[in-house]
């Protein structure tokens, strides 16, 4: 009997162009049974191989895949893959986007009795045109590092872990940027340079700094809404481009309003459409999911700010060959047709007044969307809220 056991290193979260590192064990445990240790007792390993795939899941119902000559079981597979050989898409549907080479950990080795062999793999996932781990209504991304280890004259044993993946736009290679761009994070003078450790580092580093860029608040937005009867209000937001698990604030003005506005309803859309070669006639092509709201109550107020935290577990903006997600603001004003006079002052400081509110509200209501640009953030950040496991192991018998 022989235990495989496979761990990631850094975590389950990785930006696009980072180095994904797995800890392998391969034992062969010690037992009362074998402790004499006889040569009969030695397990025999013929080899081990590892490899990271993206797959793609299509929806049978909303798209046509008659074109897609990829994949597996129902994508034009002929037939099944041999159980002897390593097929790291082994009973997976969809379309594989994108695979790394494989890499042989070992060939031919013996374990006696209570000995354990270590092995690291390390495969750097690629930069450019891979879309992020995604899982829409349409259109599903995974990805997955899958370990293979075969016995003599045994079938295959796979280890599958699944981990995520960020993209970050405009990310070049670390070696295209100048030494005046390499260094983009502010530098710590009290802690020790490691030269080995910085390139494993650069592009977590230059990747944090594009983002903080492209989040960076540059001008206020501001919009002014208004409907047949006059202005309802005026919105102020600090930017339109955020990273995933930040707060979302806006403001609204209602002092230069002639239309009373009764209550406010911000939402946080995702809109998935698929591409025009996948799409389907006579079906949807659009997936519109709300995932936070913030409801505010504004009669007869002059300013209200709102504050809406942005999940880390969604998906950033992106595009792909068969989808793309972008994201929006759902704002809805309840408004007044009729004005509501406000509470009379009270005569005096030391007087009171009381203000009953009416029972009936003959009301309109205004839906506005603001296009937003959702961006990637530290893979750190997505690995402390979410509880993702990391490793895995098989017992070969």
């Amino acid at each position: 009997m022989i235990i495989v056991e496979a761990k990631l290193l850094h975590g389950s979260t990785y930006l696009a162009g980072e180095e994904v590192v797995c800890q392998l064990f391969f034992t062969n445990p010690s037992t009362p049974e074998n402790s004499l240790r006889l040569s009969s007792d030695i397990e025999t390993l013929a080899w081990s191989t590892a490899q990271i795939h993206c797959q793609c899941t299509l929806s049978n119902t909303s798209t046509v895949q008659s074109d897609l000559s990829q994949g597996q079981d129902g994508f034009n597979m002929g037939v099944a893959p041999e159980l002897t050989s390593f097929h790291p898409t082994r009973g997976e549907r969809g379309i594989t986007v994108m695979m790394t080479h494989p890499k042989i950990l070992f060939c031919n080795i013996k374990l006696s009795p209570g000995e354990k062999a270590e092995y690291v793999y390390r495969e750097k996932i690629p930069l450019a045109n891979i879309p992020p781990t995604f899982r829409g209504g349409f259109v599903k991304y995974s990805y997955k590092l899958t370990i293979g280890t075969q016995r003599p004259d045994s079938a295959v044993s796979e280890i599958k872990i699944p981990f995520r993946v960020l993209t970050v736009d405009g990310m070049k290679e670390p070696s295209a940027y100048t030494d005046k761009q390499k260094v983009l994070a502010p530098s710590n003078p009290f802690l020790a340079s490691d030269d080995n450790s910085s390139a494993e580092h650069s592009v977590r580093d230059i990747a944090l700094q594009l983002l903080a860029e492209q989040s960076a608040r540059k001008r206020n937005n501001c919009y002014n809404i208004s409907n047949l009867h006059g202005k309802v209000a005026r919105i102020s937001l600090p930017k339109t481009s955020y990273k995933i698990g930040e707060d979302l604030s806006c403001t609204f003005d209602f002092s230069q309003a002639t239309v009373q506005c009764l209550q406010v309803t911000v939402t946080l859309q995702s809109v998935e459409e698929v591409s025009e070669r996948l799409k389907k006639e006579g079906e949807r092509h659009t997936n519109t999911i709300s995932h936070s709201n913030h409801q505010e109550f504004c009669l007869h107020m002059s300013r209200a700010n709102i504050m809406l935290p942005i999940p880390l577990h969604i998906t950033p903006s992106f595009n792909s060959d068969f989808v793309s997600l972008k994201w929006q603001l759902h704002i809805e004003f309840v408004t007044l047709t009729t004005h509501i006079p406000d509470q009379a002052p009270a005569e005096s400081d030391t007087a009171s007044t009381l203000w009953h509110g009416v029972t009936d509200l003959d009301t309109e209501t205004i839906h506005w969307h603001l296009p937003l640009t959702l961006l990637s953030t530290n893979p750190l950040q997505c690995g402390i809220i979410q509880s993702v496991k990391c490793d895995d192991l098989v017992q070969l018998d």
